[in-house]
């Protein structure tokens, strides 16, 4: 496995580059907003924020906190520091398999589409997976969800880096609640995300669709939680 020092050496390389985009860049690695508000307060120079959260993905994801960090820095647009942590890998500073110690593989993150809105389908939350979604893309069928929040988990919409963004916890009455996460350019498309899915509730609820699908981190899974988080956002509807 790299050493620590590797990777706290490699961190301070990237601290600057990711001074003013961290805060986005961590939402797309699974910190919630209270994590993020705890590093931000822990520090107030933005290069040592930045240090302290990888560090800390780092620490939780020991194996797979490259990865991650990758599919995290895609959706920031941040290729060039994509790139220097794809160069980091292939000079074996990775974080190799526990036997062979061969360098682990990464996949590239899943390009974003649009399914064709032909014939349409509400799929219940305890259903939503890659699989299942896929096929339904695979057959031109669009999907949809059908759901309102049991847990807002920002009491307005968040700014970070080049898009607006919030949380929340959402369900259907199929007994299993989702992780869903908003990301819009645009301010007043937020807002107006924001205010539909706040105003929502089980006898008015929000239909959203051409969502993402990712694969929530084991610590928010358990009983009545869905093993994967929902990603609403430019490519997305809400009725």
């Amino acid at each position: 496995m790299a050493s620590q020092i590797a990777c706290e050496r490699f961190f301070r390389q990237l601290q600057r580059k990711l001074s003013s985009d961290w805060q986005e860049l961590a939402t797309y690695c699974d910190f919630t907003s209270d994590e993020i508000d705890a590093i931000r307060h822990s520090n107030s120079n933005p290069e040592a924020q930045v240090f302290k959260m990888l560090c800390d993905l780092r620490k939780r994801e020991p194996t797979d906190w490259a990865r991650t960090l990758m599919e995290g820095l895609v959706q920031v647009g941040r290729e060039d520091v994509k790139q220097d942590v794809q160069q980091f890998l292939d000079e074996g500073h990775a974080l190799s398999r526990a036997e062979g110690g061969h360098v682990q593989q990464f996949r590239r993150p899943v390009a974003r589409g649009r399914p064709q809105e032909t014939d349409a389908v509400c799929v219940q939350i305890q259903r939503i997976s890659p699989s299942f979604v896929g096929s339904l893309l695979k057959r031109g069928i669009a999907w949809h969800v059908t759901a309102w929040p049991v847990r807002m988990y920002n009491k307005e919409i968040q700014a970070g880096h080049g898009n607006f963004f919030f949380h929340c916890l959402m369900e259907d009455g199929s007994d299993v609640q989702i992780y869903t996460s908003f990301f819009l350019c645009s301010t007043e498309r937020c807002n107006d995300a924001f205010s539909a899915v706040r105003g929502s509730n089980i006898t008015n609820p929000v239909q959203l669709s051409c969502l993402r699908i990712k694969r929530e981190k084991r610590k928010y899974t358990g009983k009545g939680k869905s093993n994967f988080r929902l990603i609403f956002n430019d490519d997305s509807h809400i009725n």
